[in-house]
């Protein structure tokens, strides 16, 4: 796991690469990380025991679309550029951290595209965002998530409360399928707290978060985890059933962005490589 550290005044100290399994971790050198965009960690165990992390930032000041990439190798223990820098052509990245799937770390944007970063090959590549709800001229006020699991990639756009999509890619990148369609008019009436955010006078634009999506290796046990006032639930993908499966602390309002939009569960590989 990629874990970015910070002291007791909030300030980010440092960037760590965990094994959640042997509680070991490695901190990497800075090289200006404060100025990263977004950061993704690239580990196959069954390929390599060395990691890579893979950081996007902006490469000019007077240009927010123009963009440089910088590689830390584990095996070397060092940073390197990644040739040379690439425009965005107008569309915005997300400072969000990139998902590792297909040889490559994905980074969002707030548009109908997006970019991805080939590891191996070191190259950019584009890809489709979800469309444009219907209804709406732009994604204001839409919560974008990515996932990967068992090897497949994942798109969230929550724009209208309790009804989305759950899209999937297409591994040549040709397409962003509807795999999942979710309804949680369902969760609000068993969660009631809920409803207080689905006033549109509340400035936060979603009642709860996607924590993590699980595919399972049964499809049928396939499963959304989310995070709604005071519970961590567990919604099947496939026959809409949901439960709680573990109880939230309370928090109040002015935690609820932190906690309910920008808190990702992230699932780990159990592995006993050394990571120092």
């Amino acid at each position: 796991m990629l874990v970015n550290a910070y002291n007791k005044n909030g300030k980010r100290c440092a960037y760590h690469v965990l094994n959640p399994t042997t509680k070991q971790f490695a901190i990497l050198p800075d090289h200006q990380l404060d100025l990263s965009m977004a950061l993704g960690l690239v580990f196959n165990p069954s390929r390599s025991p060395h990691y890579k992390v893979i950081s996007l930032s902006e490469g000019a000041r007077d240009d927010e679309n123009r963009h440089l990439i910088k590689i830390y190798s584990s095996e070397t223990g060092s940073w390197r550029y990644s040739g040379r820098s690439f425009t965005t052509d107008g569309v915005t990245l997300l400072g969000i951290d990139g998902v590792y799937w297909n040889d490559a770390i994905h980074f969002l944007s707030n548009y109908f595209y997006s970019y991805y970063f080939n590891v191996e090959e070191e190259r950019l590549g584009r890809m489709p965002m979800p469309p444009i709800p219907e209804g709406r001229s732009d994604y204001d006020m839409c919560c974008r998530f990515m996932f990967e699991s068992r090897d497949h990639f994942h798109v969230i756009d929550i724009c209208d409360g309790t009804q989305f999509n759950v899209f999937e890619m297409k591994r040549d990148y040709s397409e962003l399928f509807v795999k999942y369609r979710v309804d949680l008019r369902p969760v609000v009436d068993a969660f009631p707290t809920m409803r207080q955010f689905l006033n549109p006078s509340c400035p936060y634009p979603s009642p709860y978060g996607v924590f993590s999506l699980v595919r399972q290796k049964n499809e049928d046990e396939s499963c959304l985890l989310l995070n709604v006032p005071g519970k961590i639930v567990r919604y099947n993908l496939v026959d809409n059933t949901f439960e709680a499966i573990l109880d939230a602390e309370p928090i109040d309002e002015g935690e609820l962005r932190l906690r309910y939009i920008e808190r990702i569960g992230h699932p780990y590989i159990k592995c006993y490589y050394s990571f120092v």
